[in-house]
């Protein structure tokens, strides 16, 4: 069975396995992306990992070699840092409150981060829309 990238981080870091132990089902599932990727989110490998990246073309056992010898032996646990949020508006909103302000809708989605809800809610009453409507759009 194929490792998983805890366990591929786990031999790089504080186990140091041999990469001559490795079976072809374990370089399949070897990305240096992906291990790039988690280790940069371990702070004191930040600038290490980013110096690594000019060499994103080698092979995957060579950049596990060169992992294997910098990186120092010691557990580690690197937190998965997640991106922001979207927000994801109704695009019926989107539409109406672009006709009302008479702008784009990118610009309109700038616009909901400083409208409050019951500047929107008004809004929209204003041109007769029920309650129910309202909820749906707003939701």
């Amino acid at each position: 069975m194929s490792k998983t990238i805890f366990e591929h981080i786990g031999n790089l870091t504080y186990k140091k396995v041999n990469p001559n132990t490795y079976i072809e089902s374990d370089w399949k599932s070897y990305s240096p992306y992906m291990i790039n990727k988690w280790l940069s989110m371990y702070k004191e490998y930040t600038y290490l990992i980013d110096q690594t990246q000019k060499y994103y073309s080698l092979s995957k056992d060579i950049h596990y070699k060169m992992l294997l010898g910098i990186l120092p032996k010691k557990k580690v646990f690197t937190k998965y840092i997640k991106g922001k949020k979207v927000n994801k508006y109704n695009s019926d909103l989107i539409q109406f409150l672009a006709t009302y302000f008479e702008i784009s809708k990118d610009e309109v989605k700038d616009y909901m981060k400083l409208l409050e809800k019951p500047e929107i809610i008004r809004i929209l009453n204003k041109y007769g829309y029920t309650d129910k409507e309202i909820r749906k759009m707003i939701k």
